[in-house]
């Protein structure tokens, strides 16, 4: 669905601050083929916060009412500073919608879509983004929709897990009245793939893809190439993101904190290696705090999807003298200078005499 389409379905802020006095300054930030995102004030409490509805159109439908109120009621039971809250869930004349945290904030699409950021800020980004998943996962619910989209970086350099509207029951089909939910690259085979049935380990193959396009600035294609063959990257993150990006769930990590203590553990003994440098990290992109603490469930438009940059095989490289290089260098230069002195005397030997002399 275009934009201007979509535009024309969603509720529009006039009618929305209409029907909910209890907030004002309403404005519209997101808005998609599902629902749109506003920005707005509780008077009450004098806070912004962001309103989440549905189109008049899906507000008809069941499936999309329900897949709605399904993700008041998961974020309701969450609770976690990496996960936005939800303040409040209701309907008013057939408009469904959810009152949630206002984040300051960019989307991790926004910052980082085709750079590539140092490989130690992009774990440090992945593992507090799988210690936030860990939450959900402990109560037996996926995400289904982890992307750059869905993960806002607030004004403190910190991620924030949004947009549950995708998530349900592990136990659950991921098909339902013969439709797939998800989004492209970053959706496990198991989903896509008879019988359809996914596992908390589904959102760790959508977690390696994020960690390979933040490396690389690029998702994975096939033939697939190692991260440390497209951009500096420590290879011991090439065989963690090689199994999470596993066709089969048995190769992954058996969970989200499983992945945390794997990460951790490289972390620390990349350090050692990387000490002295100073890596652009992923804060550097972030230069300002524009969008809401979740964006509309909505159909991917092509600006939207992953930056499909041809990956790279040449690795950059640095040049450093070692301390055997410069004194032979310094040795030299010495011996040039002896030379040029030497021949200077030959040709003229009263040169420095004439010199010295010179102006008496």
């Amino acid at each position: 669905m275009k934009n201007q389409d979509a535009l024309k379905l969603a509720i529009s802020a006039e009618e929305l601050d209409s029907h909910l006095p209890a907030y004002d300054r309403i404005e519209l930030l997101a808005h998609g083929g599902m629902g749109a995102v506003y920005k707005a004030r509780q008077t009450s409490l004098n806070r912004p916060v962001a309103i989440k509805t549905l189109t008049h159109a899906c507000s008809f439908s069941i499936q999309f009412r329900k897949i709605f109120k399904q993700e008041a009621q998961v974020m309701a039971k969450l609770n976690h500073p990496s996960i936005a809250s939800i303040y409040d869930y209701g309907e008013i004349n057939g408009i469904l919608y959810i009152v949630m945290q206002f984040i300051e904030g960019q989307s991790l699409f926004e910052i980082c879509n085709g750079q590539e950021v140092e490989h130690q800020e992009a774990a440090e980004l992945i593992t507090n983004i799988a210690k936030a998943l860990d939450k959900p996962h402990q109560a037996g619910i996926l995400h289904r929709d982890i992307k750059p989209a869905n993960i806002i970086i607030d004004e403190h350099a910190v991620p924030v897990l949004i947009d549950f509207g995708l998530a349900h029951h592990a136990e659950e089909s991921t098909i339902q009245g013969g439709s797939i939910f998800g989004s492209d690259y970053y959706t496990a085979p198991e989903i896509t793939t008879p019988p359809y049935q996914a596992d908390l380990r589904s959102d760790l193959f959508a977690l390696g893809v994020l960690f390979y396009e933040l490396l690389t600035g690029s998702v994975p294609h096939q033939p697939y190439i190692a991260p440390s063959e497209v951009a500096q990257v420590d290879q011991r993150y090439d065989s963690l993101i090689k199994g999470l990006l596993s066709i089969s769930p048995d190769n992954r990590p058996a969970s989200a904190q499983e992945l945390v203590d794997q990460l951790e553990d490289i972390k620390s003994q990349s350090s050692q290696h990387d000490q002295g440098k100073a890596p652009m990290t992923y804060r550097s992109y972030h230069t300002g705090t524009s969008t809401a603490s979740s964006t509309a469930t909505k159909q991917v438009s092509e600006d939207e999807k992953p930056h499909k940059k041809k990956a790279r095989t040449k690795k950059r490289s640095t040049r450093t003298f070692s301390p055997q290089r410069l004194l032979l260098f310094t040795l030299v230069l010495i011996g040039i200078i002896i030379s040029i002195g030497t021949i200077t005397h030959a040709l003229y030997p009263d040169l420095i005499e004439r010199l010295v002399n010179y102006g008496n």
